[in-house]
């Protein structure tokens, strides 16, 4: 007994200290599949380290960190990195004495979009030259600062993670933009391509503001972050078009009563395992978001933190598409396009489906209960359903006596706050086959179904690193509070 009780404690005291183990190096492993034989273990590249990097692959998980310590010559290290053309983890290079990285000639990708982010070139003061010709991705945010003498940016790799460059001998075209207040409110003028995201904060647009310094703004690669100001929408960024590799959070803004950011089409995900997403809250109580804003961040398949909005009632239309507010069946045009309102089909109305043939987006909630349909083909144009400020199914099919096809033949997401975004309960017919959730993997993004009272399926092309690295933390933990609890505590 006494030897089990030293075992736990011994096991318990490992998993603490290895918390900081398990952040770094254990956190790659569970991303990426690593061969055990291709692994670089230490963190600081020195003469001391190199000799354990796994010389003969082509892929590496680790980290690799060059700094004042590494004492590695170019001679030295052409020969250990000759075959590395992927990098799983971080890449840093701080304060070396390198006047170029030509020993990583050959590298092509660095996967670091889960460990820390990092690809981080600063402050090396002999640097003319990165020496990286074959380099072609990087999936985390790029951060050239400080080198004094570095003229041969990789710009589009730069501008596509999101990243910036500054204080070198030549800098990239686009504007490191970042923290934004009252002092530093003229910093994107004349900028069309912004890069380090927006973050505003204190500025107040009634006192007087002069926000036009936003209104050439196009492209932001970053997040948009606005915070404590009383700006009543963003439409100072009257010609942003695109987001990239960054979220939308907006708080404490109380009298935001819409988001203004008309001519916005895409958000473009920072990879497929890290895609953007939103946060809107502490505004104004009439808050909304238009259909044109919705179907936007749909399509891009932002997923939605929080969002305390509804819909814009007098959003009437997009691009000359008709947005019409849903009444009922009678009285809906059967050329409008998208919808808003919650529709309910039953026995009482469903000889006029028709109608929604033409349907793209519901901005609302459908409600398909106790017909005779025998198909939801009336449906065959519907892509998006965003059920905001509510827990429903943002699609219920219900207790349809005769249907033999419930399948949403161009459907791509539903989406509600609820844990399920679409519920079948009670149909009878062919349609009751368990078969019917793999027919939505392929177009469905990040939509839960509910099956009859059994969950289907969560589908997302999304999958997070973060709840594996949860759920094995959590098992251990237990597993250990039971030993303790069964032979240490008497």
């Amino acid at each position: 007994m006494l030897l089990l009780r030293a075992l736990l404690i011994s096991l318990f005291g490992l998993f603490i200290e290895g918390q900081e183990y398990i952040s770094d190096f254990y956190y790659i492993g569970l991303q990426f599949e690593c061969d055990p034989q291709c692994w670089f273990n230490e963190s600081v590249v020195t003469t001391k380290t190199l000799n354990k990097f796994p010389v003969e692959c082509a892929t590496v998980c680790g980290k690799m960190m060059f700094t004042s310590e590494s004492d590695v010559s170019i001679y030295e290290a052409t020969p250990y990195f000759k075959n590395l053309t992927r990098l799983n983890g971080a890449l840093l290079f701080d304060r070396t004495l390198y006047k170029s990285f030509e020993f990583l000639a050959n590298l092509e990708e660095v996967h670091c979009e889960q460990l820390y982010g990092i690809f981080s070139i600063t402050n090396n003061e002999h640097l003319q030259h990165l020496g990286l010709d074959k380099l072609k991705m990087v999936t985390c945010m790029i951060t050239i600062y400080e080198n004094q003498h570095l003229t041969d940016l990789p710009c589009d790799l730069i501008s596509a993670s999101g990243g910036a460059a500054d204080g070198n001998l030549e800098n990239c075209k686009e504007c490191a933009l970042g923290s934004i207040n009252i002092d530093s409110i003229r910093k994107p003028e004349n900028c069309t391509t912004g890069t380090l995201g927006i973050y505003l904060r204190d500025v107040f647009y009634w006192s007087g503001t002069d926000m036009s310094a936003f209104s050439q703004l196009e492209n932001l690669t970053g997040s948009l972050e606005v915070f404590s100001t009383d700006v009543p929408n963003l439409g100072f960024l009257n010609n942003l078009k695109r987001i990239r590799s960054g979220d939308l959070i907006i708080s404490e803004c109380r009298n935001m009563t819409s988001l203004g950011l008309v001519p916005l089409v895409e958000f473009v995900p920072f990879s497929e395992n890290r895609r953007a997403s939103i946060s809107i809250s502490t505004v104004h109580s009439e808050f909304c978001l238009t259909v044109g804003e919705m179907e936007t961040f749909l399509s891009s398949g932002v997923k939605f933190n929080n969002v305390e909005a509804k819909p814009c009632i007098n959003d009437s239309r997009i691009d000359n598409i008709n947005i019409c507010v849903y009444e009922s069946m009678k009285t809906f045009k059967s050329s409008c396009s998208h919808l808003i309102g919650n529709i309910l089909i039953n026995s009482e109305n469903e000889d006029d489906v028709e109608v929604l043939k033409n349907v793209k987006m519901i901005f609302g909630q459908i409600t398909i209960n106790d017909t005779k349909l025998k198909s939801l083909e009336f449906l065959k144009n519907l892509e998006f359903v965003a059920l905001l400020n509510d827990s429903r199914p943002a699609v219920i099919v219900s207790h349809n006596s005769v249907i033999e096809d419930m399948t949403f033949k161009n459907l791509k997401r539903a989406f509600s706050f609820g844990k399920y975004h679409i519920e079948y309960e009670e149909n009878m017919g062919l349609a009751m086959k368990s078969d019917t959730c793999p027919e939505f993997r392929d177009r469905l993004t990040d939509t839960a179904i509910k099956l009859n009272g059994f969950e289907c399926e969560v589908l997302s092309r999304f999958d997070t690193i973060d709840e594996k690295l949860s759920t094995t933390i959590n098992f251990m933990s237990s597993i250990i509070i039971i030993c303790f609890t069964l032979f240490i505590i008497p």
